[in-house]
């Protein structure tokens, strides 16, 4: 697959993750009710305390240090059966999450059984992996985006990414965790397989899960428009970091803070424009 086709692929799961994420939580056609609605009325409980609190953005970043911390963990003694189990019980919260949302809890149910079943029996496949991670990360983002304001997300997002600079440059567990989604025989969904030429260029399923988290976040303050001009920001973003790794051989870099420069000069565009 060359390298065009490549940068596509990459930005139509961007731009799906996305759209779905923001229709879902903003409460757009077809949707009775959006996340953020029912989140302020008491249907759905936070992750975090209280969204406006900016210390609520430091607690979701301890979150996933610790979730990182356990699979690396895991990883070093072997224990992929465990992961494989924490994964699958994500993948069956976010994708409840997404289509219950969209449709009921009975639907969001069934359509959760279902495809994590696909995802069992077809594991090997990366389109099968890559389809159903595209249902699963619009739950999650949303529910986290719409436990924050403006404020902790501003905070969550740029600790996000200095983070992940270091866990590529300094730690460097990204990378090994980037390896091991491209190990067929590990099967463990850590991240999009994107076809390109003789390799696949692996997408964290976190650099499309943390623009979702920001751009849901600014619907609690700003109407919709501001959150689609920050995600084509953040998609910006993405495009240029994948467009100068396909151009290397076996270098990985970080791909959050180029997107969540991006997300950080749409909302400013935004704010300019409207």
């Amino acid at each position: 697959m060359n390298k065009i086709n490549s940068i596509l692929i990459a930005v139509f799961i961007y731009v799906f993750i996305q759209g779905t994420a923001l229709w879902i939580s903003s409460g757009g056609y077809g949707i009775e009710k959006g996340v953020i609605e029912k989140i302020d009325k008491g249907e759905i409980k936070t992750v975090t305390e209280n969204p406006q609190d900016p210390y609520s953005g430091i607690y979701l970043f301890i979150m996933i240090l610790v979730a990182t911390g356990l699979l690396l963990l895991l990883l070093k003694y072997g224990l992929d059966k465990i992961i494989k189990i924490m994964m699958v019980s994500g993948f069956m919260v976010g994708l409840y999450f997404t289509f219950s949302n969209i449709f009921n809890p009975v639907i969001g149910l069934t359509a959760a059984l279902l495809l994590t079943i696909l995802y069992a029996v077809k594991r090997d496949n990366i389109w099968v992996m890559d389809s159903v991670l595209l249902f699963v990360i619009p739950g999650i983002g949303s529910i986290l985006g719409a436990s924050l304001s403006i404020i902790p997300a501003l905070i969550f997002i740029i600790v996000m990414s200095v983070y992940d600079i270091i866990a590529v440059f300094g730690t460097k567990h990204m990378v090994k965790l980037a390896n091991l989604a491209n190990e067929s025989e590990s099967s463990i969904p850590l991240m999009f397989a994107i076809p390109a030429e003789d390799r696949y260029l692996a997408l964290g399923t976190g650099d499309m899960a943390l623009p979702v988290v920001f751009t849901v976040a600014l619907l609690r303050n700003y109407p919709l428009e501001y959150s689609l001009v920050t995600a084509a920001g953040g998609l910006i973003g993405l495009v240029s970091i994948l467009a100068y790794i396909l151009n290397k051989k076996g270098l990985a870099l970080p791909a959050l803070p180029p997107i969540a420069v991006g997300l950080l000069s749409g909302f400013i565009t935004s704010i300019l424009i409207f």
